[in-house]
């Protein structure tokens, strides 16, 4: 139990710290997709080393816990951008000064400064509404410009902490109920000695 107690410390630090980085940082999408494409095959790299895990009989264990990955990962980086704006975030009137091209997706990254005193915003503000230069609208904004600015009417962070709880609870159920990925060696070496016989 010890170490799948320390299993899941890893697996759900590891995701945590994931959706941090891509709430806090500028574009952080690819931390959390690069985060997960290399999780994800460790765990069953990890799983196929320890355990009797074969791919018919154990995926949905595997499964399951991408499913917890991607909860606390994805759900994790809302939250924690959603939480940081309801606690201390400050609805302002901002205007838009210069803005970049559309993005694949149809994304616009905006540049503002604030309409009361002309302030320049260090963060940029990006989304698929298309926003005409000098226009005028209300942003949630963190004042230590640690997440990205918001619309009010977007805030949900409820929503997303439940989500990410969820996650938290699929890997506990996953990794300290079922054992994976570590397996159960024990049951592997009966399996060898059953053969062998």
């Amino acid at each position: 139990m010890p170490h799948r107690i320390l299993a899941f410390v890893v697996i759900l630090g590891t995701c945590v710290g994931l959706a941090v980085l891509s709430a806090v940082v500028d574009d952080g999408s690819w931390i959390g997709l690069l985060g997960f494409l290399l999780l994800a095959p460790t765990l069953w790299i990890v799983a196929l080393r320890r355990g009797p895990w074969q791919l018919t009989e154990r995926a949905p264990k595997f499964w399951m816990c991408v499913l917890g990955v991607i909860l606390v990962g994805i759900a994790g980086t809302h939250a924690v951008s959603h939480t940081v704006l309801a606690t201390r975030g400050e609805a302002m009137e901002v205007e838009v000064l210069a803005q970049d091209r559309a993005d694949e997706s149809g994304d616009r990254t905006y540049y503002l400064y604030r309409s009361s005193d002309l302030f320049m915003l260090p963060d940029t503000f990006t989304t698929d509404r298309e926003l005409d230069e000098d226009a005028v609208f209300t942003l949630l904004i963190d004042p230590e410009g640690v997440v990205s600015p918001m619309y009010p009417e977007d805030l949900d962070a409820v929503i997303w902490v439940l989500l990410a709880v969820g996650g938290v609870g699929i890997l506990a159920i996953v990794v300290i109920g079922f054992g994976f990925p570590l397996g159960d060696r024990r049951y592997k070496t009966e399996e060898v000695d059953a053969g062998q016989e």
